[in-house]
């Protein structure tokens, strides 16, 4: 697919707009895109006068052989460029009214200090005027756009993604609700099947309806006649007796006994002693209130009389209570589940490797792996071969870059590896082709 880049802005003068083009370019091109880019800086766009010209030909030839429009400029006084002005006023002619028809337009505006804005919001109703799609919005000053492309994250990766955002709908062939409040130079209303709105010349304000005025009378004839008017009657409020008013007292309640601390004190120490004599007698071992095992020293037993059998030491404490372990006593643990670690499960990729799928397919998929568990590592798959190796591959034909999060749904089965990279959460450089091919190549 072809990408038309629009440069609107001067060489000498683009507020760093050519430093973030080349961070869209390269991203685009990573996505397999090409793209054609149009710098109205070296092309003679004459002034606007109502009519096709001759120079437009060849440009407006371009954007309609593309699938997508990058229209960049900077911003001067709150508005778009004149050259980038002049090019839209152009579209806005009979002979090049389909040059943006339902195209997708990623919109890239830059000031100095300020105004890109409303610039941005200037250039996306001219693009749906023009009915084009808006699939993106780039607005910085030139302070963002300075070491964009010394460091990595921050302005550089929200300009990766609105780009890779831009790519995907293109991709996906999205279409858009077009707003109603636009109207065409025809007269015809924006959106399909409206009727066409009349123009301001055949308006007509409504005349007011006529009021009727009622004749105003004077204080002494506004008054009711004495038939009409109500009887007047003077209410007077019985006076009550004082004494209804005053809220009877309550009764005093009688204050609670006093409690004597000391009696209360000698009466728990008596529990406790009670308390200790009954234990006393619960846990006295049994070997000092049970019979002697023998008879006396010296006297044997007739044979005839049975011995006494041997009473066995009761435990000092009952079945049911807590047993206290010897010292030094250490319960063993129960073994610890093994958790895989997301590099482990990566290495374990060639157990689901599906060699029916991968017939005549020679490839090396690299693995970039970011956030809590970081690892690089990459795939060789040679036909009916898969071999996963640590680190980084000379000349990988992809390269997926993921953070863990996603990276780990992708291999639990959560998510496909496509539709990873649909919602922004996965990222490819080099042949796409073999990311829709991932799915089928390990059964996950």
């Amino acid at each position: 697919m072809k990408i038309a880049v629009i440069n609107g802005s001067m060489a000498h003068y683009d507020h760093g707009l050519n430093r973030v083009l080349a961070v869209i370019s390269e991203t685009l091109v990573e996505l397999g895109m090409e793209l054609d880019e149009i710098n109205l800086a070296y092309v003679q766009v004459p002034h606007f006068d109502g009519i096709r010209a001759q120079a437009m030909d060849d440009i407006v030839k371009r954007i309609r052989m593309s699938s997508g429009v990058v229209v960049a400029c900077t911003a001067q006084l709150f508005a778009p460029s004149a050259i980038l002005q002049t090019l839209l006023e152009f579209l806005e002619c009979d002979d090049y009214r389909d040059a943006l028809f339902e195209k997708h337009c990623l919109l890239t505006m830059v000031s100095k200090a300020g105004g890109e804005r409303s610039a941005l919001e200037y250039l996306a109703r001219t693009i749906c005027y023009l009915d084009g799609f808006e699939s993106g919005r780039i607005g910085l000053q030139e302070a963002h756009t300075r070491n964009i492309q010394k460091t990595s994250g921050g302005v550089r990766d929200i300009i990766e993604k609105t780009a890779e955002d831009f790519y995907r709908a293109i991709r996906q062939n999205r279409k858009y609700i077009m707003p109603a409040d636009i109207v065409h130079s025809t007269g015809a209303n924006f959106a399909p099947g409206a009727a066409p709105v009349a123009p301001a010349s055949a308006y007509t304000a409504p005349t007011a309806p006529h009021t009727p005025q009622w004749p105003v009378l004077p204080a002494a004839q506004a008054q009711p006649p004495a038939h009409l008017a109500p009887p007047q009657q003077q209410f007077q409020q019985p006076a009550l007796p004082q004494q209804q008013f005053q809220q009877p007292r309550p009764a005093r309640q009688p204050s609670p006994p006093s409690i004597s601390l000391d009696n209360f004190t000698e009466r728990q120490e008596q529990d406790i002693k009670e308390l200790t004599a009954l234990f006393s007698q619960k846990y006295t071992p049994a070997e000092e209130t049970a019979a002697p095992m023998h008879p006396a020293p010296y006297a044997p037993a007739p044979q005839h009389v049975q011995q006494a059998q041997p009473v066995l030491r009761q435990p000092p404490f009952a079945a049911n209570q807590f047993h206290i372990p010897p010292e030094g006593y250490q319960p063993s643990l129960p073994p610890e589940p093994q958790v895989r670690t997301l590099k482990q499960l990566t290495q374990n990729l060639p157990h689901y490797y599906q060699p029916q799928m991968a017939a005549g397919l020679t490839a090396v998929i690299q693995f970039l792996i970011t956030g809590a568990e970081s690892f690089e590592g990459y795939m060789t798959i040679v036909d009916n071969e898969c071999e996963y190796t640590d680190g980084q591959a000379e000349n990988p034909e992809i390269t997926i870059i993921s953070d863990s999060s996603t990276w780990s749904d992708v291999l639990k089965g959560k998510h496909t590896a496509q539709k990873a990279f649909m919602i922004g959460g996965l990222k490819v450089r080099g042949n796409f082709v073999l990311l829709t091919k991932f799915d089928s190549l390990f059964k996950l």
